[in-house]
Formats: structure tokens, sequence, C-alpha cells
């Protein structure tokens, strides 16, 4: 008998006309124990709706009909509340997308994952500090005595997933459903995780759904593979057999979009529009299809005017210790970092959580001040603020933080415009075609960023640093909460201008797939300290520093790399 029987599942809402709308279409899949599917398709498929008609947390006006929907055995349509809480608390583990949502704000992390341990002190033995700190690095978590003192708020999102996974697994679980539980970290803090997932499986049975926009993690890390769209499944099965040999289209383009960073070669990438068009069951492969490669028209490193010099950046910030006695001590957060950026360029920083990343693109933006150093240059702390907002605009990992929850999108758009748009109209038109650059219609100038999905939001923020005009972007994390085929259509749009207006970027992220595709040149940093740095297809090829090479080979695709180009 499998832990999950799935069986022509339907998730329905009601509309006004007094009719139902059809999310999730005729879904049927089993998970055995020990066993894990990956669940892919882009936003709005149905991925997360069934994921969570597993639990009985989906929406209340939503309308669940199936042949059969068991979980452990307990029938989800029929079963109580007080059932269904009974195997929440014990036989499922959840991993949501948005940590944030899924920690309580007024709880400390000890008082949480104490909360999800009383079935680990069976007989009346303590859950102690050292069970609490073992289970927090065991999910990756740096520094665990203190992480338990601390309240979600005062942790990175990084940190917080990493937390809400030590929660989850805790339990021991019987069933993982993990909704993008790796979007948020970087790839050794992901493969940790995923390799402790692994260890789960293989000791305790531990069945996983993994609903992922990531088809490198899932190509790694699953069995088998449902690829859904529109409510759907069009394709299933082992998945080395589904990625190597892909029966539908949709399939394939899904896999022509994946930055790969084994493909340097040097065309353009799959656009949104051609997976939308993706309707029939892929035959042979087009001959002329195009894939995600890097495009033509990338200067070399250093062969422009030099925009830009970081030269010997320092940060240190303060912390204060717990306690009223206790004594201030300082963290370095950087450590004597120096590089040029040159127009045209674009400066990929890589590197784990808690690296320093964000800290150094926030100095070069003037967000922050440097404890020693300097940044030469139009775009640094000097300068009128007006004009430093119009040469550089900062695109922010957070999107829903990052926008304005009082503004329509055309007036956080507008706001970024220059003075030389003038009139209504005319703002509007160049507010619609920015939203249209990254993949949004017009009428979205009118909607409130809570009415949008927190990929929408991201390419806002996007379109909002494009509508100044400026000399640099400086994008922390850019597409990193994107569908891959949106993906690939902000990215060739930042590669684009790029090449066309001589933009420059500096990209910070942990997807190395993802910079480079976007960047000629990358600075490894770890501990705030440069490891290594250079040309993007000199470093990939041939990294001179262990770290770097630690970075490369937990990237997930190993999988993706055996398939054909």
């Amino acid at each position: 008998m499998p832990l999950v029987a799935v069986d022509n599942l339907t998730v329905g809402f009601p509309r006004a006309d007094g009719g139902t709308s059809r999310a999730v279409t005729g879904v049927s899949f089993t998970i055995e124990a020990g066993a894990s599917l990956g669940l892919v398709g882009e936003s709005g498929s149905g991925k997360s709706l069934t994921a969570l008609s597993l639990t009985g947390l989906t929406p209340p006006a939503a309308v669940i009909s199936a042949d059969r929907l068991e979980v452990d055995g307990v029938d989800i349509l029929t079963a109580r509340e007080s059932r269904l809480r009974q195997l929440l608390r014990t036989r499922i583990g959840l991993v949501f997308q948005n940590p944030m949502t899924a920690l309580n704000p007024r709880m400390t992390v000890r008082a949480q994952l104490r909360e999800a341990l009383p079935g680990r002190s069976a007989g009346g033995a303590p859950v102690t500090t050292d069970l609490l700190v073992e289970e927090l690095a065991r999910a990756g978590v740096r520094d665990p005595e203190r992480v338990l003192t601390q309240y979600p708020h005062e942790l990175s999102g990084g940190l917080a997933q990493r937390v809400v996974i030590a929660l989850a697994l805790a339990r021991r679980p019987a069933l993982l459903i993990a909704d993008e539980p790796t979007t948020a970290l970087d790839v050794r803090t992901q493969a940790q995780i995923l390799d402790l997932i692994d260890e789960l499986r293989d000791s305790l049975g531990l069945a996983v759904l993994l609903v992922s926009h990531d088809l490198a993690v899932v190509a790694d890390r699953t069995d088998d593979i449902a690829v859904m769209r529109d409510g759907e499944f069009v394709e299933t099965g082992r998945t080395a057999a589904v990625l190597s040999h892909p029966r539908h289209r949709y399939t394939r383009d899904l896999l022509d979009v994946i930055p790969r960073f084994d493909l340097l070669t040097a065309t353009d990438l799959l656009t949104a529009t051609d997976l939308l068009t993706a309707t029939e069951p892929a035959g042979q492969p087009d001959t002329d299809q195009t894939r995600l490669r890097r495009p033509a028209g990338f200067p070399q490193p250093g062969t422009t005017a030099r925009l830009l010099r970081v030269e010997s950046i320092s940060k240190d910030f303060r912390r204060r210790g717990l306690g009223r006695l206790a004594r201030e001590s300082s963290v370095a957060a950087l450590r004597d970092v120096s590089f040029d950026l040159h127009r045209g360029d674009s400066v990929g920083i890589v590197g784990e959580s808690g690296s320093g990343k964000t800290t150094l693109a926030r100095i070069i933006a003037g967000l922050e001040r440097p404890s020693q150093g300097t940044v030469h240059g139009d775009l640094g702390a000097g300068g009128p603020r007006r004009h430093r907002q119009s040469r550089v605009q900062y695109v922010f990992q957070d999107s829903t933080s990052s926008l304005n929850p009082h503004l329509r999108l055309g007036a956080i758009i507008g706001e970024f415009l220059p003075d030389s748009v003038v009139g209504r109209q005319a703002r509007e038109d160049r507010a619609a075609r920015l939203l249209a650059e990254v993949g949004l219609p017009a009428e979205y100038l009118r909607r409130y960023p809570r009415q949008l999905s927190g990929g929408q939001r991201q390419r806002v923020g996007i379109a909002r640093a494009l509508a100044a005009e400026p000399d640099l972007i400086v994008a922390d994390e850019p597409v990193s909460a994107l569908d891959v085929s949106v993906q690939a259509t902000v990215i060739n749009l930042l590669n684009r201008l790029r090449v066309t207006h001589g933009i420059s970027y500096i990209v910070v992220s942990h997807d190395i797939g993802v910079v480079s595709f976007l960047c000629n040149k990358l600075i490894v940093i770890n501990h705030g300290e440069v490891q290594e740095t250079g040309p993007t297809e000199r470093v990939l090829a041939a990294p001179r520093a262990d770290y770097t090479r630690a970075l490369l080979d937990a990237v997930p695709g190993a999988r993706l790399e055996a398939l054909p180009v």
C-alpha cells in the first residue's frame, strides 16, 4: 500500500457566474515509503495546490474532488479536522518557499523547535539544548546556539529557510512536502539539506514530494517526475527516462531553459513566449531549436572604459551579546575587497549565505558605508542622492518588502522614470513598455503589489530599475524567484540591454548557472574575503581556489550534464 495515493484529483474555485474554474484537473500519482516524486512546472500550473491537497490546508473556497486522496491510510476528504491535525503534527513535514510565513514571529527559534519535538521525547525524556543545536546544525545552520535565541525577524531569508527545514525534519515525518525548499539557499547549503533528506529517505523510509521549478535539483534528487501545466500532468515517469527522452515538447522546452554553466555558446535563450506555444508532444528535436546559451556581444572583461573601482573595502558590524552586561563585539563581513568594473561589464559575485555578497553590493550602490576603503567613480557614496539614483539602480532579493504596498505599479515605475519623459500619457506608455519587456501586460499598471505573485513582483522590481535608464544595475538574486521560462526572458532582457545600451551589472547570486549566462567576470567570496576572480569561462573551466572547486562540485544537475545538447 503506497504512503500517498491520489487518483483523479480535481481542485476548483467558485466563479462569480456560479460556475467553477478548475485549477487542477484529473491528477493521479502515488508515492511509496522511501520514494521521491518531483512535481515541476511554472507558476500557476497547480503544483502547490496539488501538494496542499494532501494536507487539508487548501484555501477554504477550494472545491476538491477525487476518487482517492489518502496519506498514510487517512482519507483527506472525509477525515475529521482533529485527525488531519494529528496527521500534520506527527506524519507530515512541510517546507514552504517563503519561510517567514511558516515561522511564528512572536516565538524564538528555540521555542518553535521545542514545539516541533514532543514526539522525539517519548517517556518523558527531556528535549535538551544539545538536541536542539544538533537539529539546527543538521539543517546547515551556523552558530546554532545563537540562532536558538533569535526571533524570525532577526534571520536572513536563507537562514530562516534552514530553520523551517530543521522544524520539518525534526519530527522525523513519514512524508515531507517541500515546496521550493532550497530556492533561497546557496549551492553548498542546498546540497547539505538535500543530502540530509536523502539520508532520512534511506534510514527512516521518508517519502518526499518535491515541488520545484529547479529541474536540476529534481533531476538529481527524485525517483519519479510529473510535469504539470495548466492544472494537468502533461508527462510522468521515471525521472531519468523523462528527462533523457521527453515525449512532450513542453518538457523539452523546460529543459532547454535551464542555465547549465557547461553550455556557454553564443546564442540567445529560449523565451517564455516559446514555452507558451509548446502544446504538442515532442517528436524529433528541431535542429534549429534555440537553447539557453550566452548571447554574442559580451566584451572581454577590462577592455572598455572603467566605470567603477572598488578599493580595499572592509566592513564590520557591531553585535551585542545576550543579557544586560553583555559586551559588544565586532563581526567582520568584508575584508580588503578590491576590483574594477568596466563599462558594459557584468560582474557576478558568488559565495555561500553569509559570505558578504549582499553587503558588498549594498556598499557599491551607496546603501551601506564601508568601515574602510573607497568606491571610486560617480556611483559610490558621494554626490547628490538624486544623481546617484539616476546612475545606479538596485534590484532587491525580497520583492515583497521592496515595493510600496500602497501604490499601484504605474506609480511605482513612474517614480523612477527620467524627467525627460514628459506628460501623463507618455509616462504611462513608457511604464507599459517596461512591463512588457519583463513579461507583464499593460493592465498590470493598475494593480497593487499584493495582487501579484512573488515572481511577478520581482519582475516589477527589475522594470522599476530599468525605468531610470541607469549606467549600473546592482541585482541581488534577481531571478531566484522566477520560473525557468520567465528567468530566461529576464536574462535575455538584461543581456540585450547590456549589449545595446552599455548597461553594466553587478549580480549577486548563489546560482552559478545564472551568473554564467549573465556575467563575463566572476568574484568568488567566502567569509568576507575574495577567494578567486577572473573571466567567467576561465573560473568555471579551471578554478584555481579550493573553495571555488567546492562550490562547483555542489552545483546540482549532474544528470542533466549527461543529456544531449
